[in-house]
C-alpha cells in the first residue's frame, strides 16, 4: 500500500502544476472577454506584434499567483536584507520613508525658481480679488526625523530646498508660514509624522495649525472671529502608504509591521453662532485651504484643527494625488473663487514636489517643455545669483 501511495505520489507535482495553469489560464480568457474593450486588440496590429505585446502584459500582470509571489518575496526581502520596493527607504525600528525625499533632481534649481514665478503670479491675481496669499512649506519627513535613518543613509535633500523655498518666498513678497520649527519643536512631546506613512500625524498637523494661528492674527485680515470647539470624534486604524512598498497587508503583521492610528476630531461652532444659520444661509468663506492630501485626508484632522485655532470656518478645497499646484489652479481658473469674499488663502505645499515633473503637469497641455521653462526662468536665477 506505502509502495502505491510512493509510486503515485510522483504524479502529485505535475497534476498541480497543470491543473493550476488550466485553471489560471482559463480564469486569463475570462478576464480577456471583460477587458477587450479597455485592450483595444483590434486596434493593434498583430503582424508587427503590437496584438501578442498587448496580450504578453496582459498575460503577466494578471496571472493568479503574480500578486502573492511579489508579496512573499517583499516580505523575505525586508527579514532578510531591511530593506524595500523601489519607492521607499527603510529607516531605523519601521521608520519608512519615501524615496522622492533623497533624489536630486538635476533641473531642481530650474523647477525652484519656475515655481516661485508662478507663485508670485498666482499672488497677484489673489491680490486682484481682495485675497492675501500665505504659503505652508512642509518639510520632508526625513529632514524632521533625520536620527531614524539608518547610518548609511543621507540627510535628505529637501532640507536644504526647505531654506531655499522659504527664501524665494520672501524674495517674491510672500508671506509663509515656519511649519519645520513647529515640527522640531514638538517631535519630543509626540510623533509629528507617522512611522510607516508619508504623512505628518494629527498631532503634527495640529501643532503647524498652531503655529499659522499664531503668525496670521485674522483680525488683521479684517476676518470676524467665529468660536470652534475641537472634540474627538473616533479614532482610526489603517496601514501605513509605504507599508505597500514592504509587503502586503495580510503578511506585514508577520514581518513586525503594525497599523498606525490615529484620532479623529471635529471642529463644532457654539450654541450662539448656530442660531444665526436658523434664519438662512448665510455662509461664508473668509478662508480658504488649498493643499495636498497632507490637508485634504481627514485622517490628519488638519482642516478641523486649523478651523479651531483660527477661530474661522475654512473652506477645504485640497485634493489628493495631485501635487499642491493642481488645486490652487483649479481654484484660481475655477466658479468659487467668485462665490465667496474670501479674504486669506492659504497655502500648503510640501517641498519635496519642487522638481518632480507632477508639480507642473498642469502646463504640459500648454506645450511648456523644458527647453520653454529654462528659458523664461534662466534670467531670474541669474538676477537671485547677483544679488
Amino acid at each position: 500500500m506505502l509502495f502505491k501511495l510512493a509510486e503515485y505520489s510522483k504524479f502529485l507535482l505535475p497534476i498541480c502544476f497543470f491543473g493550476y495553469a488550466a485553471v489560471a489560464n482559463v480564469g486569463l480568457l475570462f478576464q480577456l472577454s471583460d477587458n477587450s474593450d479597455e485592450l483595444k486588440l483590434a486596434d493593434l496590429s498583430f503582424i508587427k506584434g503590437e496584438m501578442a505585446g498587448a496580450l504578453n502584459d496582459f498575460y503577466k500582470s494578471n496571472l493568479l499567483h503574480r500578486e502573492p509571489s511579489i508579496d512573499i518575496v517583499g516580505a523575505a526581502r525586508y527579514l532578510t536584507l531591511d530593506t524595500g520596493r523601489d519607492g521607499i527607504v527603510v529607516g531605523k525600528d519601521g521608520w519608512f520613508f519615501t524615496k522622492e525625499e533623497f533624489e536630486t533632481s538635476l533641473d531642481a534649481e530650474q523647477s525652484l525658481a519656475f515655481t516661485l514665478d508662478k507663485i508670485s503670479e498666482f499672488k497677484t491675481q489673489l491680490a486682484e480679488k481682495d485675497m492675501e496669499l500665505i504659503v505652508v512649506p512642509l518639510p520632508a519627513k526625513s529632514d524632521i526625523y533625520p536620527e531614524q535613518l539608518s547610518t548609511f543613509q543621507q540627510a535628505s535633500a529637501v532640507s536644504d530646498r526647505y531654506f531655499q523655498f522659504v527664501e524665494g518666498l520672501k524674495d517674491i513678497g510672500v508671506a509663509s508660514i515656519s511649519s519645520r520649527d513647529a515640527l522640531l519643536n514638538s517631535k519630543d512631546s509626540d510623533l509629528v509624522f507617522l512611522k510607516s506613512d508619508t504623512h505628518w500625524s494629527p498631532f503634527g498637523a495640529g501643532q503647524v495649525a498652531k503655529e499659522i494661528a499664531m503668525s496670521l492674527p485674522i483680525e488683521d485680515y479684517g476676518i470676524t472671529s467665529s468660536e470652534f470647539e475641537l472634540a474627538k470624534s473616533g479614532e482610526i486604524s489603517f496601514w501605513g502608504d509605504l507599508t505597500t512598498f514592504i509587503t502586503s497587508e495580510n503578511l506585514a503583521p508577520y514581518v513586525g509591521l503594525d497599523q498606525e492610528s490615529a484620532e479623529l476630531f471635529v471642529a463644532e461652532t457654539k450654541a450662539e453662532d448656530d442660531v444665526s444659520d436658523l434664519f438662512g444661509d448665510d455662509t461664508q468663506y473668509d478662508v480658504v485651504l488649498i493643499g495636498t492630501s497632507y490637508s485634504a485626508n481627514e485622517n490628519w484632522s488638519f482642516v478641523e484643527q486649523l478651523k479651531a485655532e483660527l477661530s474661522s470656518d475654512v473652506l477645504n478645497l485640497s485634493e489628493e494625488g495631485k501635487g499642491p499646484v493642481t488645486p490652487m489652479l483649479n481654484y484660481i481658473n475655477g466658479d468659487l473663487i467668485n462665490e465667496y469674499e474670501t479674504k486669506l488663502v492659504i497655502w500648503e505645499f510640501p517641498v519635496r514636489y519642487i522638481g518632480q515633473d507632477i508639480l507642473w503637469a498642469e502646463y504640459k497641455d500648454e506645450k511648456l517643455d523644458k527647453d520653454k521653462v529654462a528659458h523664461v526662468i534662466a534670467p531670474k536665477i541669474k538676477e537671485r545669483e547677483d544679488g
